[in-house]
């Protein structure tokens, strides 16, 4: 909710909060916090985001509005063609938003993306 009401403050603490839990976290927790950054011009911690999916073994999605093509987009906008290559380079196998199912996490919990 906070990552949708543009809040960026409030979502990456509580989508920090869920981690330090070892919550139970989908595709769409760090996607949509992602997006969120994007949105306020913050493609740095959109990158970082999708990295941190990545790491927590969750299949970054390559289409979708906190997806690695968005900001591949962003970084392309800026003229920094590496930087987009490197944010396309985290959908390992190009999954589209619309049809990605989120990977099981081994992390134990109750929170979901709902709740961002």
């Amino acid at each position: 909710a906070w990552a949708r009401a543009g809040d960026v403050a409030r979502a990456t603490t509580w989508l920090q909060e869920a981690l330090n839990a070892r919550a139970k976290l989908n595709t769409g927790s760090f996607t949509a916090l992602a997006s969120c950054n994007l949105k306020v011009g913050r493609p740095e911690e959109a990158e970082r985001w999708l990295q941190r999916m990545q790491q927590d073994g969750l299949e970054v999605p390559l289409r979708g509005a906190g997806g690695a093509e968005a900001v591949a987009a962003v970084w392309a906008q800026r003229g920094n063609q590496v930087r987009a290559a490197a944010a396309r380079a985290l959908a390992k196998h190009g999954t589209d938003m619309s049809t990605a199912r989120s990977a099981p996490h081994s992390r134990g919990g109750r929170h979901s993306s709902s709740s961002i």
